[in-house]
């Protein structure tokens, strides 16, 4: 499989998606698969780390793939950021969250890794009770 699912955290607060350099619909949804039953099987809200340092873009039909997902997910699901390493993947994660507003406000963009964790801890340090479908602590989308 081309995506790797893997707990980014020894308490299983986070989970990351680490993207390969190519990738197809059927490895994403064997992915999906895979992360919502680990959803399924833990009591608390985890967060996710779409991780797209290794420098891969998605194949064709990108929205309509990800919005299912989003649609799809337990509802444990956090925050999603995701590590937008190029213009390219900035640029699809703003397009898809002005295009789906309610699915996008879920959503935030890190420069790396690390910076997604680092997102992660801060928003989580504010509240307990952040809702993935609720306005971001700012005002604004999460989109940066």
């Amino acid at each position: 499989m081309s995506i790797r699912v893997v707990w980014d955290n020894e308490a299983r607060t986070i989970l990351r998606y680490d993207y390969g350099l190519r990738w197809s619909w059927e490895d994403f949804h064997a992915a999906e698969e895979r992360m919502h039953a680990w959803l399924r099987a833990t009591p608390h809200t985890v967060d996710l780390i779409a991780n797209f340092e290794g420098g891969s873009a998605p194949p064709v039909g990108v929205f309509g793939h990800f919005k299912r997902a989003q649609e799809m997910a337990p509802s444990n699901l956090g925050m999603i950021v995701i590590t937008a390493t190029n213009l390219f993947i900035a640029a699809l994660v703003r397009t898809y969250a002005e295009v789906y507003r309610p699915e996008g406000r879920g959503l935030m963009t890190a420069s790396s890794l690390e910076d997604a964790r680092r997102k992660i801890a801060e928003l989580r340090a504010g509240t307990d009770a952040w809702d993935l479908r609720s306005q971001w602590p700012d005002g604004t989308q999460g989109i940066e």
